[in-house]
């Protein structure tokens, strides 16, 4: 990419956002290129060489979506065994809404009344977040639970973000399933939730 400054034609080289949520984006003279246009304030100057002069740009984040689409109720899908995981499902779901996500969590616990509304909103669920306790993906004690969750996930193919609650599944299932090749993010119940979980949250949905 080039873009002109005070006349000089520069070269995109990279960026990279600062705690303070601006964005920094480096460039370098760049002649023997034509001028994209438009016009760009000077932060601060970097080191000059004799053929580059490199320049660090800063540029307000409201010009910007740095976040990408944001996740909803209608989306992402939170799979858990709710004596195992609710604490801690209300926990993540309250830091997502901080960033301005969402998502779908049943306000019922699992039952043959809302078996139509779960597998509706699995079924349109973009991503769905695994609550990997040690039961998860058991029967349980209705004909509804985290084994027909998981099964459905497996069948059509849902992209899914694991959170790992446990050292080992109970289930033979639920081990087979999901892997142990497979990336999560480790979370013990009754422990503070991992920093850096919505961030990988965020990825793993912009790559869905």
């Amino acid at each position: 990419m080039i873009v002109t400054l005070d006349g000089e034609e520069y070269e995109f080289l990279g960026k990279h956002f600062k705690e303070d949520g601006t964005l920094d984006m480096r460039f370098s003279v760049c002649k023997d290129y034509v001028k994209a246009g438009g016009s760009m304030s000077v932060q601060s100057p970097a080191k000059k060489s004799k053929d580059k002069d490199e320049r660090t740009i800063t540029h307000g984040i409201g010009s910007l979506d740095i976040h990408g689409e944001k996740m909803t109720k209608d989306t992402v899908f939170i799979s858990l065994r709710f004596q195992e995981a609710e604490n801690e499902a209300k926990r993540l779901l309250t830091a997502m809404r901080k960033r301005g996500h969402d998502a779908y969590i049943c306000s019922v616990r699992p039952g043959e009344s809302i078996k139509r509304e779960v597998s509706s909103r699995l079924a349109k669920a973009k991503m769905v977040i695994i609550m990997g306790t040690k039961t998860y993906g058991s029967k349980g004690t209705v004909d509804f639970s985290t084994a027909q969750e998981l099964q459905f996930i497996k069948d059509e193919h849902k992209p899914f973000f694991l959170i790992k609650m446990c050292d080992k599944f109970k289930e033979d299932h639920t081990r087979f399933t999901l892997t142990s090749d497979i990336s999560y993010v480790k979370w013990n119940p009754g422990t503070p939730m991992p920093a850096g979980l919505i961030s990988e949250l965020e990825k793993k949905f912009e790559s869905c």
